[in-house]
């Protein structure tokens, strides 16, 4: 197996084409392998930005909580990920701890598309999920993780392209 140098897909040996991103794999003489790797990536992922929805509750004259609206908010610009590392955003909450799989509505946005997914965050314990963060995974899926620095879990993942 090697791997591609521009979504860091693990691929047969012998291919001549990333299965994913369709990077050719068998470099001429002379060329610079990690370099058209890069602007290989910068043209697949070129305008890509990466959003989750957030809805805003308030209370209602009996004092339960209802949504008042919704709308999806951009956590990130694909090429500004890097692979295999967590990019926190700022915002930290002070929730209780949570016992159950979370679910994250993810819109990503392409120059000509459009595309929502929802992933799940599949908890194996309680756990306080105070801080949300982005994750550049292989074959350029976004993963989403949730909890802190020092404990967290990803979500399921969806392609960038």
């Amino acid at each position: 197996m090697i791997q591609c140098k521009c979504c860091m897909h693990k691929v047969s040996d012998g291919s001549a084409m990333c299965d994913i991103c369709k990077l050719p794999l068998l470099a001429s003489g002379g060329a610079e392998l990690d370099a058209v790797s890069a602007q290989f990536r910068r043209q697949l992922l070129e305008g890509c930005k990466i959003a989750v929805k957030v809805h805003y509750y308030e209370p209602d004259k009996s004092g339960k909580l209802v949504e008042q609206k919704s709308e999806y908010f951009t956590v990130a610009d694909a090429l500004s990920l890097e692979f295999f590392k967590v990019h926190w955003l700022s915002n930290e909450y002070n929730p209780p701890e949570v016992n159950r799989d979370i679910e994250i509505e993810a819109r990503i946005r392409q120059s000509r598309s459009t595309e929502d997914k929802t992933l799940r965050v599949h908890l194996n314990k309680a756990m306080t999920c105070a801080r949300l963060g982005v994750y550049l995974d292989e074959g350029l899926t976004v993963r989403f993780a949730v909890g802190n620095q020092d404990e967290y879990v990803l979500s399921d993942a969806a392609s960038l392209i």
